[in-house]
């Protein structure tokens, strides 16, 4: 699953280049400084945090009796899963993004691993422009 994960992320060719690398891209101060970077950071986290409800947390609650997981990870899901739709709204409205758009990058959040596919399909590439300007 990991790998799979990993391939829709577009990580695997990234990770097989030279670092240094942080949890999240190569290393460089664009990140934090730019609402795109801030939104990939959190559509990282929210996604991680996502799965780690839907794949670790709820089958412990409901299966084995055990609801610590999502006693901890769902209110953090529940701060980052706004955040991520208040940043995406405003990169959107930044970047001029079509309706489309929009509703692609903001329904990513609710599947599986979507934001992985969002950041590899949406976010990334705006990213990559913004770092070469």
């Amino acid at each position: 699953m990991l790998v799979v994960a990993l391939k829709i992320a577009g990580l695997i060719e990234a990770l097989s280049s030279e670092g240094p690398f942080t949890f999240f891209a190569p290393v460089n101060d664009h990140f934090l400084k730019t609402p795109i970077g801030r939104l990939r950071i959190v559509a990282m986290l929210e996604g991680i945090s996502l799965l780690i409800l839907i794949f670790i947390g709820l089958p412990l609650k409901y299966i084995m009796n055990i609801p610590e997981v999502v006693k901890t990870i769902g209110p953090i899901h529940g701060a980052l899963f706004p955040l991520y739709l208040f940043l995406t709204l405003g990169v959107a409205t930044e970047y001029s993004w079509k309706g489309i758009i929009i509703l692609k990058v903001s329904l990513a959040s609710l599947i599986p691993f979507g934001t992985f596919y969002a950041d590899q399909k949406f976010l990334r590439p705006i990213h990559k422009k913004e770092g070469n300007k």
